[in-house]
Parts: structure tokens; sequence; C-alpha cells
């Protein structure tokens, strides 16, 4: 799963915070504050990562021109086999002050892709939600 969109959010304000991404009933929650300061960073939660069967989380933040913080998190499952259209997910973000800045439920209704080609596979299965702001990959980054 893929869910991109833009919060008016600072990066100090996102560093103090706490992001949960869940498939169904099973949910991942981190704390942001290992988040570097320059205008792109990237990071991947629960350790170790990759391992098949076990999901990997993955949040790439970029501080957006007009003050806003683009977000593209990924949830991997890890296993291909696993996915089911039906599937639920959520993705909160819970401000250091206990306020919840976004709670984002949606459906997944997954398609078919080949990433290395039509000779290459099997087909991986994916879903992606782009939320208010979203479309933020071709805005400028901020300048440091």
């Amino acid at each position: 799963m893929t869910m991109l969109l833009a919060l008016k959010i600072s990066r100090p304000q996102l560093q103090s915070s706490k992001l949960t991404v869940c498939r169904n009933d099973e949910c991942y929650p981190t704390r942001l504050e290992g988040l570097s300061s320059r205008p792109s960073t990237f990071m991947q939660w629960p350790m170790p990562v990759g391992m098949k069967g076990k999901p990997t989380m993955e949040l790439i933040a970029k501080s957006l021109e007009g003050g806003d913080e683009g977000l593209n998190i990924f949830y991997n499952l890890n296993d291909d086999e696993a996915s089911r259209d039906g599937d639920v997910y959520r993705v909160t973000l819970e401000g250091g002050d206990g306020r919840i800045i976004t709670n984002i439920e949606r459906t997944a209704k997954y398609q078919a892709f080949q990433p290395n080609g039509p000779d290459c596979g099997p087909p991986c299965h994916g879903v992606a939600f782009i939320e208010a702001g979203g479309d933020f990959e071709n805005r400028p980054l901020i300048q440091k």
C-alpha cells in the first residue's frame, strides 16, 4: 500500500509525532523523532526490515515550499499472497501534544503490476491512495 498526502505541519512538529500504520487489525506505530531535518528524509520500521511474511513500513517525508510536509507512506507486506481485496488500511498521525493530526482509513482494491517487466513474473499486487495534497511529488522542496 502506498499513501501520499501533504499536511500543514512543520518538520519539528512532525519529529515530535507518532505515526501508526495499520492493515486490518495489525498496527505498527513509531515515533518520528529519528527523522532528519534534511528537506527529504526516509525511515523504515519495525526492525529488521524485509523479512518474508513480516511487513515493513516506510516513510519518506519532504519539506515543501509553502510550509507543507509531503508524506509518502508505504506498507510493504513482503508476501504478495497475503493481500486481499477488502483489506482496510489506516494511517494515524498523533502530535506530540496527543492531538490527532490526521486519521485516514481506506479499503483496498489491489491492482496487479510487474515492476520488472512482463517477462519477469510473478505479478505483484498493490494499491495507492492519493489524499489531499498528495500530488506533491512535483512541488519544489524548501531550500536549506
